[in-house]
């Protein structure tokens, strides 16, 4: 009979195939010391979905273990995926894989606001309660999760994971750790991740205890008692800086950071291709291969991650730009609002985009106050991204006629999206309508029976590329009864229009 359980990773009926057991081919140490040899396997990232299963009680997708491997071999990694795809549990894994399989890890989780740090924490949280493997290895007094006001901390060992919100940056200036993690990077600013987040893992964490395990080490292999098998053992506990979060708008920092990864990825390390990073020469310490970019759109996400159905809903809803930042881990150029995205950003200021004036630069910090005993609910206007409003608009002009009439009018125009539903978007054609009153002086032309006179317009136009226009218009003249004849005039006009 077909066995068809492993479908799922692409792989039909495994009973004729190989499947190669790293416990079968043993070194006679491997054999004499079981416990060496099943500790090099589970740091062995080949075995990190064993591993992973062993630990933890979790069983992991191919895709999912090539991610957690690229977190565990790469300085800086970004990962870059649809929103629904798992970011979050990912990292919380790999979180408590590096705190168990290297001592002393020290990592800091940190998110724009406190909500978005201790969603991993909450993972790593329910990792450690349905996991009683990793609760019977670490039993002290201290292990397992805690909750504090400004932090959430899980310790395992002599290692820690602390989840904190940014704020300012101010509060945590002076923290240290050999990993920090920044979850939604594009809510983060820019400001206070490279002056405060960043500064994190500038340093070593425990720069003493490296020079004496690298002096032990040395030591040990002069006396002739440090093997390969040891070697294979000792996990550097090398800085790293993990850069999460779903795509955003192009000219927002997080695509920048996207732009240069892949200048770094891209050059191989050719110099003349990091030309452009680097004022001068590239830093001897520098290399290409320490950086990875993981872009995961939901059309790359296996069957039966997420609901089809909901990502088929907010495709049919929501604008393309949005649904290709937010599914298709896309940067996309601006949005379509009335108000661009990309106007509203230039108008914040901050560090990065201070008000000059002369040579001083301003920089406005807000601040919002209010009575602690009271409720305040702070409300915004969600608009489409295509305004589909009427613009309600002045106008004022002067008709004249062969027979030496002429009309001085002024009044209001509606200008809709008619000619969107006709021609599609992104066309030149208007349809307007307009109402006006005006003074009416007959010359020698058609007796009106006042000198106020109103009209309204029906008006298809054409814009050029100046703004300006061309148009035909239908129109009705009368005076509303108010004169002692009404007698009325219809009109067809051509008309050339500037506004102002």
């Amino acid at each position: 009979m077909t066995n068809y359980d492993n479908a799922w990773l692409g792989l039909g009926d495994l009973s004729s195939l190989e499947v190669k057991n790293p416990m079968i081919h043993r070194s006679k140490q491997d054999i004499e010391i079981p416990d060496l040899h099943l500790m090099k396997l589970m740091r062995d990232t080949d075995y990190i979905g064993a591993t992973v299963k062993m630990l933890f009680d979790i069983e992991l997708h191919p895709i999912q273990m090539v991610i957690l491997q690229e977190f565990w071999n790469r300085p800086f990694p970004m990962f870059i995926a649809s929103r629904g795809f798992g970011k979050s549990f990912l990292m919380s894994l790999y979180c408590i894989l590096k705190c168990t399989f290297v001592p002393g890890t020290k990592i800091v989780v940190v998110g724009a606001a406190f909500r978005q740090s201790k969603i991993i924490f909450e993972y790593m949280e329910n990792i450690w309660k349905n996991s009683p493997v990793l609760r019977s290895i670490f039993s002290g007094n201290n292990d397992g999760p805690r909750r504090d006001v400004d932090r959430c901390t899980m310790r395992l060992g002599d290692s820690w994971t602390i989840a904190i919100p940014l704020g300012t940056g101010e509060k945590i200036r002076g923290l240290r750790a050999h990993i920090i993690i920044a979850d939604e990077f594009a809510s983060i600013s820019p400001d206070i991740y490279e002056t405060v987040v960043a500064g994190f893992a500038a340093v070593s964490a425990t720069p003493i205890q490296n020079v004496k395990a690298e002096a032990r080490k040395k030591a040990m292999k002069d006396k002739g008692i440090w093997t390969d098998e040891m070697d294979g053992l000792q996990v550097q506990k090398s800085n790293q800086a993990i850069i999460s979060g779903t795509a955003d708008y192009s000219f927002k920092h997080f695509s920048q950071y996207w732009r240069r990864y892949k200048t770094i990825i891209e050059s191989k390390g050719e110099p003349e291709k990091l030309g452009e990073l680097f004022d001068g020469t590239v830093p001897e310490n520098f290399n290409w291969e320490d950086y990875s970019v993981i872009r995961i759109p939901y059309e790359l996400i296996p069957k039966g991650f997420m609901d089809d159905k909901q990502v088929a809903r907010a495709k049919a809803t929501i604008h393309t730009g949005i649904y290709n930042m937010e599914y298709a881990a896309c940067f996309v150029n601006d949005s379509e609002g009335f108000f661009r995205r990309s106007l509203i950003e230039s108008c914040v200021t901050g560090n990065s985009n201070p008000i000059k004036i002369g040579e001083k630069e301003i920089i406005f910090e807000a601040k919002v106050k209010g009575d602690p005993d009271l409720q305040y609910i702070y409300g915004i206007d969600p608009a489409s991204e295509k305004d589909n409003f009427f613009y309600l608009k002045p106008f004022a002009g002067i008709e004249l006629t062969s027979d030496s009439a002429f009309y001085l009018i002024s009044g209001i125009y509606l200008e809709d999206n008619i000619g969107d539903l006709v021609a599609g978007k992104d066309n030149n054609w208007n349809f307007t309508p307009s109402f006006g009153v005006g003074y009416y002086d007959d010359g020698n032309g058609k007796k009106l029976g006042n000198k106020v006179e109103f009209r309204t317009t029906l008006e298809f136009s054409y814009q050029l590329k100046n703004n300006d226009r061309i148009g035909i218009s239908l129109g009705h003249i009368s005076n509303a009864n108010i004169g002692d004849k009404n007698p009325g005039v219809e009109i067809i006009s051509l008309s050339y229009q500037r506004p102002f």
